[in-house]
């Protein structure tokens, strides 16, 4: 008997800190499309030319990509019987990185007319922590659509989303022997910084990586967080 009490109470509460996570997604979402609904044509081309960013797909990508994913994740949790954890790795990859920089992008629109000086230094300073975050998301989202691979995968592949789920680094921690051991533990890369990796070892991993692609592929990352002649010697067998 208790152990039936005892895994009741283990489902509850892991169902508790799904739908915590689930309302967190959802609420981020809404308030994005809302937000980009009240911003004028104005507003928008000046946000446009200044963070070299498309409104018009940026709110397709929300609107596609962000429900689906949801669907996705009501669904195994209701099938699956999986351990959510609060510091899973998708929390970390849409809390810290993608939500948040949606949510600087919107914030330097609803702004950018602002006579506050410090207000204009964050948006209009390329230095500044604002425009050094937006930039290098829309940069790696132009050059390698880091983001929106991550998303569809985690759509398309069930085994990667539970990993992304219940584990802190989550499907990451299948390479785990790549990546560099600091200070007693395994150097693995957060929030936004993971993305590469993610798509790098989900390429690898489908064997669209060749041997003469490889070395370019490797480039596109830190050499202090992978070995990179471990992955060469062992994929290139």
């Amino acid at each position: 008997m208790i152990e039936i009490i005892n895994e009741f109470t283990r489902k509850e509460n892991n169902k508790e800190k799904f739908e915590r996570f689930l309302d967190f997604v959802e609420k981020e979402y809404f308030q994005i499309l809302n937000r980009l609904d009240n911003l004028s044509e104005k507003t928008i081309l000046e946000t446009e030319k200044l963070l070299n960013v498309d409104f018009e797909k940026l709110r397709l990508y929300i609107d596609k990509k962000i429900p689906i994913l949801l669907e996705r994740m009501k669904k195994i949790i209701d099938e699956k019987d999986i351990l959510v954890i609060d510091y899973g790795s998708i929390r970390d990859v849409l809390g810290n990185s993608v939500l948040n920089v949606l949510n600087r992008i919107v914030w330097v629109a609803e702004n950018i007319d602002s006579d506050n000086e410090k207000v204009q230094k964050k948006i209009f300073n390329a230095e500044s922590a604002t425009r050094r975050v937006i930039d290098d998301y829309i940069k790696r989202e132009t050059n390698e659509n880091v983001a929106t691979y991550y998303i569809d995968e985690l759509c398309d592949d069930e085994n990667k989303l539970i990993l992304e789920l219940c584990s802190e680094n989550g499907y990451l921690q299948r390479f785990e022997k790549f990546f560099f051991i600091k200070k007693q533990r395994r150097h693995f890369p957060t929030g936004g910084k993971k993305l590469p990796y993610f798509k790098f070892f989900s390429e690898l991993e489908k064997g669209s990586v060749s041997k003469e692609k490889m070395e370019s592929e490797l480039a596109k990352l830190d050499d202090e967080i992978i070995n990179k002649d471990k992955i060469k010697k062992f994929f290139n067998k």
